[in-house]
């Protein structure tokens, strides 16, 4: 399942990150790692964004740049 599947609400571990060498650190640096819980909180007004809470932190990621990152949903 991707990050960008996740709904309002779920919350779901990361399993890998598929994007490139800079993008990856990027997300790295937002805290962004295997194995780490994420909670999709909201959605932006024209769905191309959502707000998910990632150790204590929200952080907006946009829709094209989360179809790169493999989650599982916890259960």
């Amino acid at each position: 399942m991707k990050l960008v599947d996740l709904n309002v609400g779920e919350t779901a571990k990361v399993l890998k990150i598929n994007s490139s060498l800079e993008m990856t650190k990027r997300l790295n640096d937002l805290g962004f790692f295997e194995n780490v819980d994420i909670k999709c909180m909201l959605t932006g007004p024209f769905k191309k964004i959502k707000a998910y809470l990632i150790n204590d932190t929200l952080l907006a990621i946009r829709d094209k740049d989360a179809l790169n990152i493999e989650v599982t949903i916890n259960d």
